[in-house]
C-alpha cells in the first residue's frame, strides 16, 4: 500500500549526512512505538475497527477527521492518507463490507481523508481479524517498515534490521 516507502523520518536524517548506528535506529523506531504509534494510531486504529464492527459510521468519519489533524507534518499525513486509502481499496477487491465501501465512497465525495490507522481498523473488521491481532499487525507493519527504509538507505545491514526488529518485540 506504499508504506513501505515512508521512511519516518529516517530520510531526512540520512540526507543531512548524520551517521547514526543501527543501535540509534532501534531507539528511534522505538520512541516512536512508545510516544506516537502506540497511544495514538494503534488506539485510533483500534476504535476504527471496533466502530465498524457496530456499524457507527458518523463515529468513524469524525474519528479519520481527528486522526488527519494529528499529522501535522504535512508529509507524514499525506504519507498516512495515500497508504490508509489505497489499502482500503485493496482490501476492497477481494472482501465486500458495507463500512468499507460507505468509507471509500465518503473519501471520493471529500468527506473522509482515508488516514491509515482508520482504514487499517476498517479492514481488519472486514477481513474477520480480531482486535489483538490486529494490533500486532499493525505494530509489526510499521516496525518492518521503518527498518526496511533504514536498510534501503545503507543505514543498516539486513542481520542489523532482523536484530532490530526482534529487539523490538
Amino acid at each position: 500500500t506504499g508504506l513501505y516507502a515512508n521512511s519516518n523520518g529516517l530520510e531526512s536524517v540520512f540526507q543531512n549526512n548524520k551517521k547514526i548506528t543501527d543501535l540509534e535506529v532501534g531507539k528511534i523506531i522505538e520512541s516512536q512505538l512508545k510516544q506516537q504509534i502506540g497511544p495514538a494510531d494503534l488506539v485510533i486504529m483500534e476504535n476504527a475497527l471496533r466502530l465498524a464492527s457496530t456499524m457507527e459510521f458518523d463515529k468513524i468519519s469524525e474519528l479519520d477527521m481527528k486522526a488527519n489533524s494529528m499529522k501535522n507534518i504535512k508529509e507524514v499525513r499525506e504519507a498516512s492518507r495515500r497508504s490508509g486509502i489505497q489499502m482500503a481499496r485493496c482490501v476492497r477487491e477481494f472482501v465486500k463490507d458495507e463500512i468499507l465501501e460507505e468509507y471509500l465512497r465518503s473519501h471520493r465525495k471529500g468527506v473522509v481523508s482515508g488516514t491509515y490507522p482508520v482504514s487499517f481498523g476498517l479492514c481488519a473488521n472486514a477481513l474477520g481479524i480480531d482486535p489483538q491481532k490486529a494490533g500486532l499487525m499493525f505494530l509489526y507493519g510499521f516496525t518492518v517498515s521503518a527498518v526496511g527504509a533504514a536498510s534501503r538507505m545503507g543505514i543498516t545491514q539486513h542481520h542489523q534490521a532482523q536484530k532490530i526488529i526482534h529487539d523490538l518485540k
